[in-house]
């Protein structure tokens, strides 16, 4: 009732909502800052002294963080311009609870002993041939709490920049495996400061420790405790108020991530625009801001030397140019060369003073190459002496060392006043190489052609035209921030969700190959091939079944790249492989692919994608009773949302064949398929035999998409012969599974004891059908009373099963839920709760009116990944009832669209 009530007040309580406290209850009154007393290096003699004042105020952000944050939440100032929706951290809190990896029990683990060897096995195989494990669950991600709004466009490789400010999880070749959490040292920005009259002081901008390996001569104890980070996707926000408590100083984090664009959205580009404000009535400031960065991907091969830095100045731009040779897949493939240049411009600073604004010259020096494996002595002391740095010259790094370049940016502002300077992030790789050695070039090079300085070439065109992307995401998230009737966490998850198609690995190509030219229906649509991957630790590409659910953000935000896919798969479900291999789950050999069946994914980065589909290999998933259906219910969807007749034209055969494949699934020919008494569907650790309410629904709700898609193709006979079977199957699913007694569909028609179970996920095929628009083939009064008893059951009831602290708090719809109110304890799966299925299920209850169940369901997962779990940008698929995290960064949360989707359709009738 609670969190009803909390759906019902557009503005929530405030400590359910915000973390922090707000941006205006910071006090920057002058009265009650002496500018005498700035923190500086000349009043810290003693470094015993300052080391113990830093550790006692990080102390207190633990503090902090322990009593939950109880602060105001009030609007920021106007002058930050953030929009009240964004995640916030304050920047000394410490999350005390670690993230924890779920755990196999004794009798689970002796149940499938047989597939945990096999996987073993396997797994070793592929590493003795240079390669990652699609899956490798015998080797740990160790992912930390430290994740934020990831840099860069879609496909181009990724950068994460956590929310303290390290720079981490380069995702740049897609052949080399999972990402790395551990951030590269000397990826910083610095402050220099200095008043009138006063020595000047320099800090890296980061609370973080000192390295313990190198850097240890920079500065390093900024503590956070009046410093801010605010994160809405694509956008984030740094508030700096200190280390001078007269100085406000605001780092605006861009990338060009903008609906329905398909050129700047693929950009490899980032940029951070700098606002000092001195607040100070009568005392100027000089402020000069660093930027440094390795030439590197935080991997081995950084120290493997040949990585060359130089200067490139042109057109009012300062940039290094950092060219890394990335490691060989194997001997025979070559090694492709990745280009960072990190820029900023002397003529890019807004004075601001008395409401005039002008343009103010900045002073920009540069240091082409320094050591970021020693202990960093030179540069730092060039820094912290004036805000400037000593130019070197080119240079290729020697084996053993790891090497970065600098780039200082030093302004005056004057009292009550504010400057604005910019650095710009950028990356070159213009060819994307998978595993098997087969290279495609990345989406961008269509705009910028391959020259010398390309990197430098994307760092000017985005300093210059990242006001314009910043205007574009306003004009897109505006709208649905200025819904007074979500709630605002609502916001803030829906737009960081979409960090995944950003940092889940994703790769768009243009749609030929580079290595032999090859005409393609992605081509002619001028699209490109874009793939991402189902998980960080599920190394398969757009994995289908998990797809079925992510899709509802591509289709909305980016529909041509939803088409793109689905062209894909149904030009891989026409084709079969003679390649055979071996099931992890029962050690059968069985071909890879079979003509007629949807793959289960498109492939992984250690092969080669696009020609080798389906790498997953535990179960056959040719036998699989939901793939299928799912086709032809995003055909269907992707259909009516786009409106394109010549998508349904050329699409319509493979409609046709996916669905007589499918029907050999109905062995009593009564127009309802059977599962075969093994994890056949998505949840692949689920078992489920005859009848089943999930694969039978989304199978029922097919047949109705089939019939509807034949009759826009003119096929009339063919939408006759689905409709007639539509009918049939929809009476035996109702008779066979609805529970009047306990108002819900049962998991399956078997005698098994997780039968009667309380599937979360039980009107998948209801929810879909309807939200394309499909007559319901199901009682909508039955559909009402079992989401309703979904919501009492697998999201309230399940509550009291959660472990402390959390007990008694909604943390998503678990999986199943038996009828005697006890967990659906009979497999892996059935006892967790999967967020992008919660999502789903939150959407399919808006759908059916109830919106106050629909929101309070989803708030679960909202407080759990972003607030108790430490999960920010970076989802998993599951936690179990001790929040313990399995496949973390995962595809299927980015369902969390499927509820604006719904939302957007409430609204609409209710208007209409």
């Amino acid at each position: 009732l609670r969190l009803v009530d909390l759906w019902r007040d557009p503005q929530p309580e405030e400590d359910d909502v915000i973390v922090l406290p707000a941006l205006s209850d910071v006090d920057t009154d002058d009265d009650d800052h002496d500018v005498d007393n700035i923190d500086n290096d000349a009043d810290h003699d003693d470094e015993k002294e300052r080391e113990h004042d830093t550790v006692q105020k990080r102390e207190k952000g633990k503090e902090r963080e322990v009593k939950q944050n109880k602060h105001n939440n009030k609007p920021p100032s106007p002058v930050y311009d953030i929009p009240q929706a964004t995640w916030r951290r304050h920047l000394d809190n410490v999350l005390v609870r670690e993230l924890r990896e779920f755990s196999v029990s004794a009798m689970s683990g002796l149940k499938h002993a047989s597939l945990g060897y096999r996987m073993w096995r396997y797994g070793g195989a592929q590493r003795k041939e240079g390669k990652t494990p699609y899956m490798d669950p015998f080797t740990p991600m160790r992912p930390t709490p430290n994740q934020g709004v990831p840099l860069g466009g879609l496909g181009c490789g990724s950068i994460t920049r956590g929310w303290r400010g390290d720079f981490q999880a380069y995702q740049m070749a897609p052949a080399m495996g999972r990402p790395s959490y551990v951030p590269i040292d000397a990826n910083q920005f610095s402050i220099f400061i200095k008043r009138d009259g006063l020595a000047g002081q320099a800090v890296v901008l980061n609370p973080r420790p000192a390295p313990t390996k190198c850097l240890q001569d920079w500065r390093w104890d900024l503590v956070g405790d009046r410093s801010y980070y605010c994160a809405l996707f694509p956008r984030a926000w740094t508030v700096y108020e200190e280390p001078d408590r007269h100085l406000r100083i605001t780092c605006k984090q861009v990338s060009p991530v903008i609906p329905d664009n398909y050129k700047e959205s693929s950009l490899p580009a980032c940029v951070f625009e700098w606002t000092i404000e001195n607040l100070a009535k009568d005392s100027g400031v000089q402020v000069s801001i660093m930027f440094t960065h390795q030439n590197g991907i935080g991997a081995p091969s950084d120290e493997k030397g040949g990585h060359t830095n130089c200067l490139v100045e042109e057109d009012q731009v300062v940039s290094v140019e950092m060219a890394y040779q990335l490691p060989a897949l194997n001997t025979n493939h070559g090694s492709d060369v990745l280009t960072f240049a990190i820029a900023t411009s002397p003529n890019a600073s807004q004075t601001i003073r008395e409401g005039q604004t002008q343009r103010q010259a900045t002073n920009v020096t540069h240091k082409t190459y320094f050591k970021t494996n020693d202990r960093g002595t030179q540069l730092w002391q060039e820094f912290q002496t004036d805000g400037t740095l000593k130019p070197a010259s080119d240079y290729t790094s020697q084996p053993k060392e790891t090497i970065g370049a600098a780039i200082a940016n030093k302004i005056e502002v004057s009292p009550k006043s504010s400057s604005t300077i910019q650095f710009a992030l950028t990356w070159h790789a213009p060819h994307v190489r998978f595993g098997d050695g087969r290279t495609y070039p990345r989406r961008h090079t269509k705009f910028y052609a391959e020259n010398d300085h390309c990197a430098t070439q994307l760092a000017k065109d985005a300093l210059q035209n990242y006001q314009n992307w910043d205007d574009d995401i306003k004009a897109w998230q505006q709208p649905i921030l200025d819904d007074k009737k979500l709630p605002l966490w609502y916001k803030t998850c829906l737009f960081n969700e979409l960090y995944y198609l950003v940092a889940g690995g994703s790769v768009w190509v243009n749609g030929e190959q580079s290595d032999q030219v090859q005409e393609s229906r992605e081509a002619s649509l001028d699209i490109g091939r874009f793939l991402y991957l189902e998980g960080h630790e599920y190394l398969m590409y757009n994995t289908y079944d998990v797809h079925f659910y992510a899709s509802w953000a591509l289709i909305q935000l980016w529909p041509a790249i939803q088409l793109s896919i689905q062209h894909e798969f149904a030009k891989a479900t026409t084709s079969a492989a003679e390649e055979h291999h071996t099931l992890l789950a029962s050690g059968v050999v069985v071909p890879r692919k079979v003509k007629g069946a949807v793959p289960h994914d498109l492939g992984a980065p250690v092969e080669d994608p696009w020609h080798k589909s389906n790498i997953y290999n535990i179960h056959d998933t040719s036998r699989w009773k939901d793939l299928n259906s799912k086709f032809v219910l995003q055909v269907y969807r992707d259909f009516v949302i786009t409106s394109n007749r010549e998508f349904a034209q050329e699409i319509w055969p493979v409609v046709d064949e996916a669905m007589q494949y499918a029907m050999r699934f109905d062995r009593d020919n009564d127009s309802m398929i059977e599962n075969d008494g093994f994890p056949d569907q998505t949840y692949d650790a689920w078992s489920v035999t005859g009848i089943s309410a999930y694969s039978g629904g989304l199978w029922t709700a097919a047949l109705g998409a089939a019939a509807a898609l034949a009759r826009v193709v003119g096929e009339n006979e063919s939408a006759a012969q689905y409709a007639a079977h539509q009918e049939k199957a929809a009476q035996v699913l109702d008779s066979s599974l609805w529970n009047e007694k306990g108002g819900y569909y049962n998991y399956d028609s078997s005698t098994n004891a997780h039968a009667r179970s309380i599937m979360a996920d039980q009107v998948a095929g209801h929810w879909y059908a309807t939200a394309s628009g499909l007559a319901p083939f199901q009682d909508t009064g039955k559909v009402r009373r079992a989401l309703q008893k979904v919501y009492e059951f697998n999201v309230c009831k399940y509550a009291d099963h959660v472990a402390p602290p959390y007990k008694g708090c909604t943390i998503g719809a678990v999986n199943g839920m038996l009828p005697n109110g006890k967990v659906d304890a009979t497999s892996l799966q059935s006892a967790e709760v999967w967020p992008g299925t919660t999502f789903a299920v939150a959407a399919a209850m808006i759908q059916e009116g109830l919106c106050e169940e629909g929101f309070a369901t989803a708030q679960g997962i909202y407080e759990s990944v972003y607030k108790r779990f430490g999960y920010w940008f970076q989802t998993p698929e599951a936690w179990d009832t001790q929040g313990r995290y399995r496949a973390i960064g995962y595809m299927r949360p980015l369902s969390i669209w499927a509820m604006q989707w719904a939302w957007q359709q409430t609204k609409r009738k209710q208007q209409q």
